[in-house]
């Protein structure tokens, strides 16, 4: 599964699940970081 709001990075290979709101790539896709997702003023 990959979460909701998830990024996957070009070229990169899925093996695991991932969490909602990750930004991941490499190969095995990892985790990087998280998105923060909000309102913009």
């Amino acid at each position: 599964n990959i979460g909701a709001n998830a990024v996957i990075g070009a070229r990169s290979s899925v093996f695991s699940n991932i969490p909602e709101q990750q930004v991941c790539w490499g190969t095995p896709a990892r985790a990087r970081y998280r998105r923060e997702i909000g309102n913009r003023e």
